[in-house]
């Protein structure tokens, strides 16, 4: 049972670091496509 609660608390936390990251990534690309600024 211990296992099921660490496993699902693990994938909880790996989903939220990807999604933290996807956030930390998307507004500077959506801000610079807004400003016509491509350069990578």
């Amino acid at each position: 049972m211990m296992n099921v609660i660490k496993e699902k608390v693990a994938s909880l936390g790996f989903q939220h670091v990807l999604a933290m990251y996807a956030g930390a990534v998307i507004l500077p690309l959506i801000v610079g496509g807004s400003i016509r600024r491509n350069n990578a």
